[in-house]
């Protein structure tokens, strides 16, 4: 390997351009993080959290996505083994590769027990509170912005306890579902109804005094199923939000439920045959 002086004045053989200052420095960085890595595998703490914060502490040297997520995500590690003193810095630092791709889940083969339940718990909480939101490393670190270059603004989802959408982020889409389709069913119902109705109103056949009746009886009848789905959908996800900030290792992750729905059936041997058991 050259060393980085002579990396950075290295010329291309076809173009015989200079690699650039910045592009240097992208290579030192990503040098950087390598030896942060192998001083991590090799238990020298001390060695990777200094090598970590070079790379991480205001401003962050390294600019690609996967690269400052994986930095945030073993910087955070490094100082949760480091001991009770650094715990509350571990917390910060796992935020942010957290919000870089809150949808990483670590090897439970290659994590240790004690690391898994640390991330498991914080993401969960995270999720809990945000959602499943990767936010642009350029938002997270102003640095990263090009001043020629446009910034996509970010919007955080917002937490609608009404019409499904609730359910739908707490992590019951199907319940979400459910609801959101009988809300929307009673109130095209009763909109229906109105309009059957209005069209029959100066008829005096039996034939009309028919149709006002259904109608009537079909405008009450979808008035109150719409209100009955709609407190429940408003009462079950504003106490399901508040059971999941108390404890927010109960809420169901997009993964779990994805892995689940996967799963395959369970044939299990009885006495007298199989029982195949489905999820």
């Amino acid at each position: 390997m050259l060393p980085l002086s002579a990396h950075a004045q290295q010329t291309d053989g076809d173009e015989g351009a200079p690699i650039g200052a910045e592009d240097a420095e992208e290579f030192e960085a990503t040098e950087r993080l390598r030896s942060a890595r192998l001083h991590y595998d090799r238990g020298e703490f001390d060695s990777a959290a200094t090598d970590f914060a070079t790379l991480l502490d205001s401003p962050v040297r390294l600019k690609n996505r996967d690269e400052l997520h994986e930095g945030f995500l073993y910087y955070a590690f490094t100082l949760f083994l480091q001991g009770q003193a650094t715990q509350d810095l571990a917390t910060e630092k796992l935020k942010y590769a957290l919000q870089l791709d809150p949808d990483f889940s670590p090897s439970p083969v290659t994590t240790r027990p004690d690391l898994l339940k640390f991330y498991t718990e914080q993401r969960t909480a995270y999720i809990a509170e945000n959602g499943s939101i990767s936010v642009p490393p350029e938002i997270l670190f102003p640095e990263l912005q090009s001043s020629t270059a446009s910034t996509r603004v970010l919007r955080r989802r917002r937490f609608v306890p009404v019409f499904g959408m609730g359910l739908r982020f707490l992590g019951h889409p199907r319940a979400g579902d459910f609801l959101l389709t009988t809300e929307l069913a009673a109130a095209s119902l009763n909109i229906g109804s109105i309009i059957l109705r209005l069209a029959v109103i100066d008829d005096l056949t039996p034939a009309g005094y028919t149709a006002t009746l259904v109608g009537r009886h079909t405008n009450y009848a979808s008035f109150g199923v719409f209100w009955v789905a709609f407190a429940v959908d408003l009462i079950v996800s504003l106490a399901l939000q508040r059971r999941y900030n108390r404890n927010p290792q109960l809420r169901p992750s997009s993964t779990q439920s994805i892995a689940r729905r996967l799963r395959p059936p369970l044939l299990t041997p009885t006495g007298t045959g199989l029982k195949v058991q489905f999820w």
